[in-house]
């Protein structure tokens, strides 16, 4: 854990490997992540779980690197993740 914590601070990301997850299922996730993220904000503001779950969009770059980031907060128990992402 101390070495996911080290790489979010000093490079801003960590990359797992060798996870088992099959390479469809990423293709899929990545898909759909990006067809929720390309639809209108008022629609992505409907996207609201309990907090810190759900949609959310950010200010950031108090360095003079001024924009916004938006994310999508999901529990990762897979109960909690539904089958039908249409409502995405």
């Amino acid at each position: 854990m101390k070495l996911i914590v080290k790489a979010c601070e000093e490079y801003g990301f960590f990359n797992v490997i060798n996870h088992g997850i099959p390479h469809d299922i990423i293709t899929k996730m990545e898909e759909v992540g990006f067809d929720f993220f390309a639809k209108p904000m008022e629609q992505k503001k409907l996207v609201a779980f309990d907090k810190p779950f759900g949609y959310g969009c950010k200010n950031i770059g108090f360095n003079g690197d001024m924009g916004e980031v938006e994310y999508l907060l999901l529990n990762a128990n897979v109960p909690s993740i539904p089958n039908d992402t249409s409502y995405f």
